[in-house]
């Protein structure tokens, strides 16, 4: 009971700590949707965090952290019904529930949180149908929690962020400069273009066009609704940003491959700055470990764009990184940690 208290008390301050924590923790209170509308068919798949899951309903009773089948089967009942009731799919003015074809325990493809995965169908669409979509899931455990759907509609491919608020309606096509949200004056309001991942990566929100994202390299979508979460700790160059000089920098760690790390000085609108002046030495240690290595000194590359470390064969990601700084410009030694996440497709 008590560890279950302490979970729910996490997942309802948030998550947040005061290290970059990349997005892993958004992770937890964000559920992942892909839709797929073709003709009358309507189909999908739905993540959600195990951790989410249990303070919902508790049914790891060996506390091994997975899900076996039996657990999954007792948790399927109830999850449905928590989905039908907070994920609102409707045409014709009438909610449809989905109906799960299948239930599974997995990895999200690209933020490499565990959690349940659930296979599912709408039925009674009929095509070209306008379809609205609102959801209030995990909202009773997160006040900021958010539903990111991918939509393939006819094979147009759009990435909808769905919070308190925002919601996503066919009938307001994005082509014609339309957002969907609670706010009447925003269906005749021009909204200005922003761009994320098709894969749903959390923290990737551009408004500049992408031509990839800058986290998985996967293909760049249309963005929609609101903030993705993360957004601010995603640096221009896929990596994680924390403060460095309050008003003025910030610094973001970009694990290029398995064996380096670099280091970018950006700008508070996140804009790239040389790094010619910083020098400074880093630690590292694999995530919760006690096991710190010794300082070693950063390197800056020949063109001065960055530094960076090489990361050795016995710190494996997930893995936290302690830099200690100085510069001419910002005279003292400044302190910043990192939490290095899992990055999909690193090599």
């Amino acid at each position: 009971m008590l560890t279950r208290w302490i979970l729910a008390a996490s997942m309802a301050a948030g998550l947040i700590c005061n290290t970059a924590v990349a997005v892993t923790p958004f992770a937890k209170a964000t559920v992942f949707v892909t839709l797929d509308v073709k003709g009358s068919s309507l189909s999908g798949t739905l993540w959600m965090d195990r951790d989410a899951v249990e303070v919902k309903f508790p049914i790891d009773k060996n506390g091994d952290v997975n899900y076996t089948d039996g657990e999954l089967m007792l948790v399927r009942g109830p999850l449905t019904d928590y989905i039908n009731a907070n994920l609102q799919i409707m045409w014709d003015g009438q909610v449809h529930p989905i109906s799960a074809t299948e239930f599974d325990y997995a990895a999200h493809p690209v933020e490499r949180n565990n959690g349940v995965k659930i296979l599912f169908n709408v039925s009674g669409y009929k095509a070209g149908t306008p379809i609205v979509i609102y959801s209030r899931l995990l909202a009773d455990l997160w006040r900021q929690a958010q539903t990111v759907v991918a939509m393939t509609n006819e094979g147009q491919k759009e990435v909808w962020s769905l919070a308190a608020g925002n919601y996503y309606d066919s009938r307001l096509s994005p082509s014609q400069g339309k957002s969907a949200s609670s706010q009447p004056s925003a269906t005749t309001g021009t909204i200005k273009a922003r761009y994320g991942c098709a894969a749903m990566c959390l923290g990737v929100d551009f408004d500049a066009p992408i031509e990839k994202c800058p986290r998985c390299a996967g293909p760049a979508a249309s963005l929609f609704g609101a903030n993705i979460p993360g957004k601010n700790y995603i640096g221009p160059m896929g990596g994680v940003v924390t403060n460095f000089v309050p008003g003025s920098y910030k610094l973001e760690a970009v694990l290029v491959s398995r064996g380096e790390l670099r280091f970018y000085l950006c700008t508070e609108g996140l804009v790239v700055q040389p790094a010619a002046a910083l020098t400074g030495k880093v630690q590292l240690w694999p995530a919760g470990s006690q096991s710190v290595t010794p300082a070693v000194e950063l390197k800056r590359s020949s063109d001065g764009a960055y530094m960076a470390v090489a990361v050795p064969d016995t710190i494996a990601v997930p893995f936290q990184a302690r830099c200690t700084l100085n510069s001419a410009e910002f005279p003292g030694n400044r302190m910043v940690e990192f939490y290095i996440p899992i990055v999909a497709g690193l090599k």
